[in-house]
Formats: structure tokens, C-alpha cells, sequence
């Protein structure tokens, strides 16, 4: 195979995707139901699965759980999707691992939608089947979008297949986001095809593909491979591969705010007289490779951030049932205040008019637009029109960005009109960050700390804790997560309102908005719908994963053995966040669930370890160190486990400190420890221990930063 230049998929483009649109499908089925207590108010709830496009194939049978279709498809058998303008696949899992089993989606046209989809399987040879799974395809003028994609099972060697392969055709603008694309035996992403020139056997149309929040990593030729320009890749990580993490291959192409690591960034191609003068930028990126030239001709602008950390974007899901059910916080506008993907500013109203204030395509923070005010004041605010806006008790966060010497801008919330609001203040310039409340035109000034050392061109995040009680706090963090600057104040004259953004700007100079929305709301991290234990060690054979006794979904974890342990090691507990797991002793068993973080050996999960146990015998509940054979009681407090009630067990995980809480079905707190100081273990698996007697269940595990 030349991974070289490895052009065969454009030569045979019409080969790489079925037209067939006989046998049309529309899959339904119920929507999920929430907890209906307090505890269930975290998480995110899926879509119930949908296929509005038509459906070919022989030798497949399909399952519907509910909140996702799982197609199954036999030893040599082929199952294809065809999508069309306007249609829709939603919370689907691909499962292609019997031998020769082949499956793809061909989205065509404009408006089509493919969503929480879960590949799983590793791809072999598949006979003369397509080498791509995924072939998408964008008429001019219209919008694509691919979103929470699971394709991590990857390709057998020497196969030369791959994930997404995006057809010569398409002239519009593909839209990739929370996509895992990894261990391809060709490019992970292929989508340099619409750059194709016009003496190319296939020519290209030149659409986009603006992909963000993805991660791609050992694929053979790429892991990510565009080719248009106006294409990107936007807070991507791309890990290891063969050949080349990314490959920009023709014309103008850009990396913003990526990490990358394990294999060079190349930059153009020979083969093609286009590829020699393909060129990349590198914005606000962070990377440990070289970056290749193909020719004297091609060009690389931008120089590393920092290291580079490899860690998945949030929200991109690391499993096939985790895309296909839209687990975490992926898939969906829940929690945006505003993106500015709408492209237009009509939700707001300008104090100084709205000649200065634009939505552009670059810089971005995330996705494929931002607010950009430049050269003046314009002042704007929203309130009414927007998805969301935050009141008291809520946590939210904007990005902001100031170019050409921009040294003065605000975020503003609680808006009442433009006389009336609280605002942050950052002077990236002065290196100062302050909190007012402007009150009937009149600004004071509570809080604010100086000596920042901040940089233009450089997007920052302003965090805003808004208390019940008043209680206002300001965190101030970099691209990469680390905090700045925190500063609070205290006032309650309003508890809600509107969202706006002020700067004040002279000739040449201009700042960004981007990314307004609320606090992530809980991760899920294990939900045991998938319906084994495969990926836990430790006693397995003294549980099981059932449907009798359900704390969640429509499956739960069942302590069928005293003193019983497991644990799972690729799901991992780390500093600055809170696990929570709902728990129930079962009637008359005296059960003691336990809730197990930073485990360091998943074979004996209680050896090291810290551990929140509600321990009936004694009367209390306890939060422990565990230090091989050894026991150390951190803290403790007097409280009695009931049986057959639900709970929500909790371990809290900041910096330098451990604490367990014990919340009751109302998600009132039952019982807590004090904050204990002890940095014994950084991080670790997930666990659950079951002492006392038997049964004891456990469900929805979650993590949220702290």
C-alpha cells in the first residue's frame, strides 16, 4: 500500500458508496424516562432513535432497547443507510463484528442529520464491500452534520479500510463534532477528496469539512486529512498513527486549538501539482512532533503552545453504546446559552447600533462561528430569544479573546436593560480582572485582582458561580483548564436576567465572544446498559448486571456475593471532580454499598484505595483510605443505612482533599464527612464493594468537575 499518496479512493469514488433507496425504514421508539426524584436531575436524557432515510442490505436483524436500535448484522451480510435533504439517524449502534459483515451510511444533500451513532467491531476485508463505513456528501449552499460518532473499533491490518471518507462531490459544508475515530487501517478521516484539482480523475467541489471536538488516533495513513480551504480542525486531539497525525493536503487548511502527539503534522502532497502548494496554520495549538514539508513549496505557520495533552475532548464518546444511547453531555444544545451557530445576532439589542458586530467564522473557539466586535462599542444584550438564560444557583462560562491591543471587555449577566446588570471585566493588556454590579448607569466595583499575565490573540475562559445567597465568584482560566484568577463578590439585587458583552475599542482593535452556555451537568460513566461486566476484574462472579431491581434505565448492577469487590481501570477517578453513584441495600440483608475511587489495581480493588462506605454494623458512615491490608478512617459521622431506599453515594475529589456524602432519593444530604486533607492517590479506577450481606445495587455513576 503507498501511504504516500494513496489516491485509489478518489479513482473509484462512485465505488465507495451504495445508492440503493429501496426498502424504506423509520425506526422508532419510546423516549427515556428520567428518574423522578431529585437525584435523577444530572445527566443527559437521549432522543429516542430515528431513521428517516432508506435502508438496503441483506443478512442483518435489528433490536430496539428503547433509547437506541442496535443493528446487528451476520457473517457476509450488509446493512446501508441512505440519507437524504432534511433526513435523519439518530441513536443507532452498528454492530459489524461477525466475519465479513459490512455496514455504511451515505448521507447526500443538504440539511441531513447523523447522530449518536456507535460502530462496533473491528472492520475486516469485507470481500469487494466499500473500504469506508461512513461516506458523507454536501450539496453546495447546504449543511451536513455528523455528531457524537463512535468508530474506535477500527480496521484489521492491511485491509485499507477506513472511518469517513467524504465523496469528491460534495460542495457544501460538512460539519463533524464529538467524533472517536481510532485504529483504521487507512485515514481515520479522508477528507481531502473535495480538493481534488481538475485534472484529477475525480475532481472535486470544493465543500468544507469544519470538524471540532473530535479524536483520532492510530489510523495507518492520517488521522485526520483535509484538503479545501476554509476547512479545520477545532479543539481536536489527534494520538499516535503510523504515517501522520494530521495531513493537509491541499490548499489552505487550519488547526485551532488542537493537541497533537505520536506522529508529525504533514503538510502537502507531490503527487498532485495542488498538493504543493497546500499550506497549514496552527492556532493556540500544543504539539511534541515535527511538522514535514512534502515540497519546498508548501508553507506551516504557528509554533507550539505547550504540551500537548491527549486526553478526548469532552463529550466524545469512548464506547458504541455510549454514542448510540447520547450518553454525557454529547449530542445535543442542552446547556448553550448561546454558540452563535444560528449566525445571526437577532436575539439582541445594540446600545450603540449593530454596524460593529458580526458573527464570523474565524477565531472561533469552538464550532464553526463566533461574535466579533471590532474598531467600536457597540454593547449588546439578550433578554428573550436565546435557548437558556442563567438565574441564581446556576454556574455558566464564556470564551473571550481580544486582538490588536484590545485591553478592555465585559461579559455581562442578571441583564434587566442595558443600565442594569452585573458584569466581569478582563484587561488582557493591563493583565486585570474585576466584578461590578451597574446599577441605573452606575458602575461599582467589588472585587478584582491585578498582575495577570495574559496574552492577545488568546482565548480565555470566564467562569461565573451565581449563588442563591449572592454569593458571586469570577474564575478566570486559560485555554488549557488552569485557573488564573478567582475573584467573588456578594449581592442580590437581581436573580436572574438576560446575557450581553460590552468592549470599548479603538481603530484596528476587536474581541471575540464564543461559547456561552452552563456548566457541563454530570458525565455518565457507567450505567451497566451495555449488560456485562467485561470490562471490570477483581470477584465479577459475585455480580451481575439485571433488570429485576432497577435504579436507572432499564438495567443495574446486582451484588449477588458478601464482601464481593470489582472494578474497571479505563474509567478513571481523578482530582477536581465528584463521583456519584446511586445505591439501595436490598430488604432484610443488612447490604452495605460501597463506592470505591482512585483504585490503583482493579485485580484487588480494596487494597489501595479511597472508599465511602455506609457501614451498618457500626451505625455510621465512614469515608477511608485504604493502604494495602490496611484501614484508615479519614472521618466519620453517625448514620444508619435504610434498607430497600435509594441513594446517591458520593466521593468529592479536589486537589488536596477527599470527602464522601450520602444523599437521600430527594437529594437532600443524608450524611457527611468533613473535607479531609490527603492527596494519597491523584487518581485511579472505579470500584464498588459490597459488605454486610447480600443483594446491593448500584446505577448511574457519574462524574462532574468540582
Amino acid at each position: 500500500m503507498n501511504h504516500e499518496h494513496n489516491d485509489a479512493d478518489d479513482s473509484t469514488a462512485e465505488s465507495e458508496r451504495f445508492l440503493d433507496r429501496r426498502d424504506y425504514l423509520k425506526a422508532t421508539g419510546a423516549s427515556a424516562v428520567a428518574f423522578a426524584g431529585g437525584i435523577g436531575s444530572t445527566g443527559t436524557v437521549a432522543a429516542a432513535p430515528t431513521n428517516t432515510g432508506s435502508v438496503s442490505g441483506s443478512g442483518y436483524s435489528t433490536t430496539d432497547h428503547g433509547d437506541y436500535v442496535e443493528v446487528t448484522v451476520g457473517q457476509d451480510g450488509q446493512w446501508v443507510c441512505s440519507l437524504g435533504d432534511g433526513d435523519t439517524l439518530s441513536n443507532y449502534l452498528i454492530d459489524i463484528t461477525a466475519t465479513n459483515a459490512n455496514a455504511q451510511i451515505n448521507p447526500s444533500g443538504g440539511g441531513w442529520t447523523v447522530e449518536n451513532v456507535g460502530f462496533k467491531g473491528i472492520s475486516d476485508d469485507a470481500g469487494n464491500y466499500p473500504k469506508k463505513h461512513v461516506a458523507p456528501l454536501v450539496t453546495s449552499g447546504a449543511t451536513g452534520t455528523i455528531r457524537h460518532l463512535y468508530m474506535g473499533d477500527g480496521a484489521v491490518t492491511d485491509s485499507r479500510k477506513g472511518a469517513i471518507w467524504v465523496d469528491p462531490d460534495h460542495a457544501g459544508e460538512l460539519l463533524i463534532q464529538e467524533a472517536y475515530i481510532a485504529g483504521w487501517a487507512d485515514n481515520g478521516l479522508y477528507g481531502s477528496a473535495p480538493g481534488n484539482g481538475p485534472n484529477h480523475t475525480n475532481p472535486g467541489n470544493g465543500g468544507t469539512v469544519k470538524v471540532s471536538d473530535s479524536y483520532s488516533a492510530d489510523n495507518e495513513t492520517s488521522n485526520f486529512r483535509l484538503g479545501t480551504t476554509g476547512s479545520y480542525l477545532d479543539n481536536c486531539v489527534m494520538e499516535g498513527g503510523s504515517h501522520r497525525s494530521y495531513w493537509g493536503y491541499y490548499e489552505d487548511t487550519e488547526l485551532r486549538n488542537c493537541d497533537v502527539t505520536g506522529a508529525p503534522i504533514v503538510v502537502g502532497e507531490d503527487a498532485h501539482e495542488k498538493g504543493k502548494t497546500a499550506t497549514v496554520t496552527a492556532d493556540n495549538c500544543r504539539y511534541d512532533v515535527d511538522v514535514v514539508l512534502a515540497t519546498s513549496t508548501n508553507e506551516f505557520s504557528g509554533s507550539s503552545q505547550g504540551t500537548p495533552d491527549a486526553t478526548p475532548p469532552d463529550c466524545v464518546p469512548t464506547t458504541p453504546e455510549e454514542a448510540a444511547k447520547g450518553s454525557g453531555c454529547g449530542s445535543s444544545t442542552e446547556g448553550v446559552i448561546d454558540d452563535f451557530e444560528d449566525g445571526d445576532l437577532s436575539e439582541y439589542a445594540f446600545e450603540a447600533g449593530s454596524s460593529y458586530a458580526n458573527v464570523v467564522s474565524s477565531p472561533t473557539h469552538s464550532g464553526s462561528y463566533a461574535l466579533e466586535f471590532a474598531d467600536a462599542s457597540p454593547g449588546a444584550i439578550s433578554t428573550s430569544g436565546l435557548n437558556a438564560y442563567p438565574s441564581a444557583g446556576d454556574t455558566f462560562s464564556y470564551w473571550v479573546r481580544a486582538s490588536g491591543g484590545a485591553d478592555n471587555l465585559n461579559v455581562t449577566w442578571g441583564v434587566q436593560d442595558h443600565d442594569n446588570r452585573y458584569y466581569a471585566k478582563l484587561k488582557p493588556s493591563s493583565g486585570e480582572f474585576y466584578l461590578f454590579t451597574y446599577e441605573n448607569g452606575n458602575g461599582q466595583s467589588h472585587s478584582n485582582e491585578h498582575h495577570l499575565s495574559l496574552s492577545q490573540d488568546t482565548w480565555y475562559e470566564i467562569e461565573i458561580q451565581w449563588a442563591t445567597d449572592g454569593t458571586q465568584t469570577a474564575v478566570l482560566y486559560d485555554a488549557g483548564g488552569t485557573q488564573l484568577a478567582r475573584i467573588s463578590m456578594t449581592d442580590s439585587t437581581w436573580s436572574s436576567g438576560g446575557v450581553g458583552y460590552d468592549a470599548y475599542l479603538s481603530s484596528g482593535e476587536s474581541v471575540y465572544f464564543d461559547d456561552v452556555r452552563f456548566e457541563s451537568s454530570a458525565t455518565v460513566v457507567e450505567d451497566f446498559e451495555d449488560g456485562d461486566l467485561s470490562e471490570y476484574s477483581g470477584n465479577t462472579g459475585g455480580y451481575r448486571v439485571q433488570s429485576s431491581t432497577v435504579l436507572e434505565g432499564s438495567r443495574s448492577l446486582e451484588a449477588t456475593s458478601t464482601y464481593a469487590q470489582i472494578a474497571r481501570t479505563d474509567v478513571t477517578t481523578e482530582r477536581g471532580h465528584e463521583y456519584r453513584c446511586r445505591i439501595e441495600a436490598g430488604s432484610g440483608t443488612g447490604a452495605e454499598p460501597s463506592l470505591l475511587a482512585c483504585v490503583q489495581d482493579a485485580s484487588d480493588p480494596l487494597r489501595d484505595c479511597y472508599w465511602a462506605f455506609p457501614d451498618v454494623s457500626a451505625g455510621e458512615f465512614k469515608l477511608i483510605r485504604r493502604d494495602g491490608d490496611s484501614s484508615t478512617v479519614l472521618d466519620s459521622v453517625t448514620y444508619t443505612l435504610q434498607e430497600a431506599t435509594q441513594y446517591e453515594l458520593a466521593l468529592e475529589l479536589a486537589t488536596d482533599t477527599v470527602k464522601a456524602v450520602l444523599y437521600d432519593s430527594s437529594g437532600s444530604v443524608a450524611a457527611e464527612t468533613t473535607a479531609v486533607s490527603d492527596s494519597t492517590y491523584s487518581g485511579g479506577g472505579v470500584g464498588f464493594y459490597t459488605g454486610g450481606g447480600t443483594p446491593g445495587y448500584y446505577d448511574y455513576v457519574t462524574k462532574t468537575p468540582l
